[in-house]
């Protein structure tokens, strides 16, 4: 017995994904929730989608009216549909003018 705590190779692709996977759920946990079942699948498709290349932002970071320039120049290299960018958008919006005091 050679006594190393070194993963086998065989073993290093699942450690590592499992490390992205714990990784990527730490940066969604302190992204606001949806404040509505029909943003949910923004917010999901934030996580999802913008996560993929960046850690994500907080939505309150920018002012609503910062989010659409940002949404539509990563829109096209996120690969992400017009319908998607729009679920995306709102989610945004509405969590971002929560955090500016608008209603």
């Amino acid at each position: 017995m050679s006594g190393s705590s070194a993963p086998s190779a065989s073993r290093r692709p699942a450690l590592a994904a499992l490390a992205l996977a714990a990784a990527l759920a730490a940066c969604a946990g302190s992204i606001p929730r949806a404040p509505s079942t029909a943003l949910a699948r923004g917010r999901e498709l934030y996580v999802a989608k913008c996560s993929s290349c960046h850690a994500l932002y907080a939505p309150r970071e920018y002012p609503p009216q910062r989010w659409p320039g940002l949404v539509a120049d990563m829109s096209r290299p996120a690969k992400v549909t017009e319908e998607q960018a729009r679920s995306i958008l709102s989610y945004l919006l509405a969590v971002s003018a929560e955090g500016q005091g608008v209603k």
